[in-house]
């Protein structure tokens, strides 16, 4: 294909490349003769050529998941998974953080399409995420999400197996052309065995013919099953996390975006451990639960959920030994220990330093993975904060209290002595 406007901004407005090639396709075609077999290339581009590009970034729907590509989140049946998407979708349109991880800041218009779960299930949770959320929020949901809702007697039947099915797919995507198409779960719209890398494939190329028909840079999300049991469950995480699925590492290996849901504990309704197993598109995030409100049906972050002691546990279990072992108290329980720390100190400190200090603080010691932990999930929820390197030799982050940490980076605000000491001969941060 010739340059264009999309390569050189001086020659007049970009064009989206998709489009550039769809307008080219519309131009050989209108030159062939009718009924003739018009065979494009691949699209291929020179080196130099790609270099100058003016390509918009990909938009982050969350956690890594970019439109354009597709996001799979493996977990046990019957853990949550699907009213983990629901809220996300929520959140995601009504531009509010998901887990503490920020969502893309326009509203997207979300297909939630399904085999499982009822339209009682679903109005449950619907109804109960709706509270204390605006006329106005509600209106704006119900604009941009539509939810599968089995009310037919063939609507459970998705599998791209069927032609009659596929028709069904394509008029309802093109009744509300997505965003984000979700599917729950895979195994019900897979054509072909589980176990098959080559059914895995082409019905992953099936879904996105079908979803670009209609929404050329939509993205897809796919929940897919998780093996069970405590061996299995320990392969969430680490260099085994490409095998906490069930069926073809297929489906794994195509998705630009993983995320690996496991259960925090035996409850009914238990805390779902969240690991980024994989991120083409943007930065992994580190591993952290979340907790379930019944009586909003959403989900919140924990702040002192301990994963190291978490996988330990697991790994025990795994091998024939849990069961006998006390439970680590939550990481939260030590934040007075952190705060004694400090403000024994009076100022802010490295961070090596504070470590130290609080494996002596804490009664009956505590190893120094935990310590960095409890250190981490301090940060996260605002009880102390950090500066950027310090200004002396070494280096260094410094960790306080946010009233330290303030003291340390305005000299103007008063302080204590403690406070004066650790900025002395330093200027503001």
């Amino acid at each position: 294909m010739a340059e264009t406007s999309l390569l050189e901004p001086g020659r007049g407005a970009p064009m989206n490349p998709i489009d550039a090639m769809e307008a080219e396709a519309v131009t050989t075609q209108a030159d062939t003769p009718e009924g003739a077999d018009v065979v494009r290339p691949y699209s291929t581009r020179a080196w130099d050529e790609l270099a100058r590009m003016l390509l918009t970034p990909p938009e982050i729907v969350w956690g890594g998941f970019a439109l354009g590509g597709s996001c799979v989140i493996f977990g046990q049946g019957g853990l949550g998974k699907s009213r983990f998407a629901l809220n996300l979708a929520r959140n995601q349109v009504l531009g509010i953080p998901f887990a503490g991880i920020p969502t893309a800041p326009r509203p997207l218009r979300h297909l939630m399409m399904g085999s499982e779960n009822s339209i009682h299930r679903l109005q449950n949770d619907v109804r109960k995420m709706n509270a204390g959320l605006s006329p106005e929020q509600i209106a704006t949901l119900g604009e941009h999400i539509r939810l599968a809702t089995l009310e037919g007697p063939e609507d459970c039947h998705i599998s791209l197996a069927s032609p009659r099915n596929v028709e069904r797919w394509r008029v309802t995507l093109e009744g509300f052309p997505p965003d984000c198409l979700w599917v729950d779960p895979w195994g019900d719209i897979l054509d072909g065995e589980a176990n098959s890398d080559e059914d895995t494939r082409q019905t992953l190329s099936a879904l996105r013919r079908l979803l670009r028909k209609v929404s050329p840079e939509a993205g897809m999300g796919i929940l897919a099953h998780a093996r069970t049991g405590a061996r299995n469950i320990a392969q969430a995480v680490g260099y085994d996390a490409a095998n906490f699925g069930k069926g073809s590492k297929a489906l794994y290996s195509a998705a630009r975006c993983v995320w690996n849901l496991a259960p925090g504990d035996e409850e009914e309704n238990p805390r779902l451990v969240c690991v980024h197993a994989k991120s083409n598109d943007a930065p992994k995030f580190p591993p952290f639960a979340v907790s379930l409100d019944p009586d909003t049906m959403t989900y919140s972050r924990e702040d002192g959920f301990d994963f190291d002691a978490w996988k330990g546990e697991l790994s025990a279990r795994a091998n024939g030994k849990g069961g006998g072992r006390k439970p680590a108290p939550p990481l939260d329980t030590f934040r007075p220990h952190v705060l004694e720390v400090l403000n024994k100190a009076g100022k802010p400190m490295p961070s090596g330093v504070l470590h130290a200090k609080i494996a002596e603080a804490v009664p009956g010691g505590i190893g120094e993975k935990r310590v960095r932990a409890l250190v981490a999930d301090c940060l996260f929820a605002g009880v102390i904060a950090k500066t950027g390197r310090a200004r002396e030799p070494g280096g260094g982050v410094l960790i306080g209290t946010p009233e330290q940490i303030a003291a340390y980076r305005n000299p103007s605000l008063p302080m204590d002595a403690g406070s004066k000491a650790a900025r002395k001969g330093r200027g503001p941060k």
